[in-house]
């Protein structure tokens, strides 16, 4: 759940980043603001559609759904082509439960704008929260091929983790390696090679990228608990030792605390 949590703030931040840059961009440009009192009625339609999807997106991080509908609905009816609005009724109608209506939306947001990076992002997720990885893994990467994408890496980090979840390890080790290339001072791609190569029964790789995992001052207890089953299978005990006691201090009462102390690996 944390990790559904975490994701749907990064999919929003899409959503609400791309109004806001238009928004800022205005904001800090005189001639534009002047231009603006010359703006044509098709103009003026897709502001008040932006400020509409902008609110919902914030109504939506509160849990207020029907709110955030209302909004999205404002938004459509000040200009029907807007592909934000519509790739957010995608998640707020997922979040709901209703996927039919979350596909339609969507497909809509794609119709509309097929080239935008976030809006194919979304879907991807919604495919892989939906039980079809492989679609999902399609979709993330060809926003990450987008060259216009601000933040590709997080595209790769969820087709990494939607083939990780179809048993796909190998591909997902090679989005995780494109993500570390982006985005070389994050230690989350690292904490997704650490899995994958564990997962495979390559410990020495384990062991090397868990070098680099555990620079970070929030290294997750999955990630020490992997980290104290793999080395206990390299035969390294002192190694092994010390993970473990980093998991019983950093991470007390967690399961994989437990399991490690007894000796449970996968």
């Amino acid at each position: 759940m944390k990790l559904i949590r975490m994701l749907t703030v990064l999919l929003l931040s899409t959503i609400v980043g791309g109004c806001m840059a238009v928004a800022d961009q205005r904001a800090n440009n005189t001639p534009e603001l002047e231009r603006t009192i010359k703006q044509t009625p098709e103009e003026l339609a897709v502001g008040r559609a932006k400020a509409a999807t902008e609110l919902a997106a914030g109504w939506f991080q509160r849990g207020q759904y029907a709110t955030a509908l209302e909004e999205l609905n404002n938004a459509v009816k000040s200009n029907a082509s807007f592909a934000p609005a519509h790739g957010l009724f995608g998640l707020v109608y997922h979040t709901l439960k209703d996927d039919v209506k979350a596909e339609e939306s969507f497909k809509t947001a794609l119709n509309l704008s097929p080239t935008d990076p976030e809006i194919r992002t979304n879907y991807g997720w919604f495919l892989c929260r939906t039980q079809r990885e492989i679609e999902s893994i399609l979709e993330f990467e060809k926003a990450a091929d987008n060259t216009l994408y601000r933040t590709p890496e997080l595209a790769l980090q969820y087709a990494a983790q939607c083939a990780t979840r179809a048993n796909r390890m190998l591909v997902a080790e090679t989005f995780y390696k494109r993500m570390a290339a982006i985005v070389p001072e994050s230690a989350l791609p690292h904490f997704g090679l650490v899995e994958v190569t564990y997962r495979i029964g390559r410990y020495n790789d384990t062991r090397n990228h868990l070098k680099t995992a555990t620079r970070s001052q929030l290294v997750p207890a999955s990630v020490l608990h992997i980290a104290v089953c793999a080395e206990t299978r390299l035969g390294d005990r002192t190694a092994a030792s010390a993970y473990l006691a980093q998991l019983k201090n950093r991470y007390p009462s967690a399961v994989e605390t437990i399991r490690a102390t007894s000796g449970e690996c996968d």
